[in-house]
């Protein structure tokens, strides 16, 4: 998929099915977002250490009005439960500033919301850490979008 194509679908501010939706965060997400963020589970397939909850506050207000064209970006969004009215993981969109450049996606969510006690972490990134996944772990080594494969 293009980085144009990502970019113009970022637009939509949310995508709603009758369980859940995909939107931006906002500040009042903290604490459902510290809850699978931080999770040792979830963690163990993520680079970097677990935000704080200044961290935290701040990475998600700079994802509440990200430019949904800003580049060399993760752009973060919710998923939020409807009947349980919470966030229960997040999608990370990476858009690459070089258009020859691939743009990415990962995703976490909590485990209490994928059956059993795996976690659901994935980024198209080995293990190995390619050059592109280094690349995405040096703009914002904590983000959570910066997930890599759990296989």
């Amino acid at each position: 998929m293009n980085a144009d194509l990502v970019r113009e679908k970022l637009k939509e501010t949310a995508v709603k099915t009758p369980r859940l939706i995909l939107r931006r965060f906002t500040t009042d997400d903290l604490d459902d977002f510290l809850g699978y963020q931080s999770d040792p589970i979830v963690r163990r397939h993520l680079l970097g250490s677990p935000m704080t909850a200044a961290q935290a506050a701040d990475y998600l207000t700079t994802q509440s009005v990200l430019d949904n064209g800003a580049l060399d970006s993760w752009h973060a969004l919710a998923v939020h439960h409807v009947a349980d009215d919470r966030v229960i993981g997040d999608v990370g969109i990476w858009l690459p500033a070089n258009p020859r450049a691939t743009p990415d996606i990962g995703f976490q969510f909590h485990p209490a919301y994928h059956g059993g006690r795996r976690p659901v972490v994935y980024s198209r990134h080995s293990p190995t850490r390619t050059a592109a996944s280094k690349r995405s772990s040096s703009v914002n080594p904590t983000a959570p979008s910066t997930a890599i494969s759990t296989g």
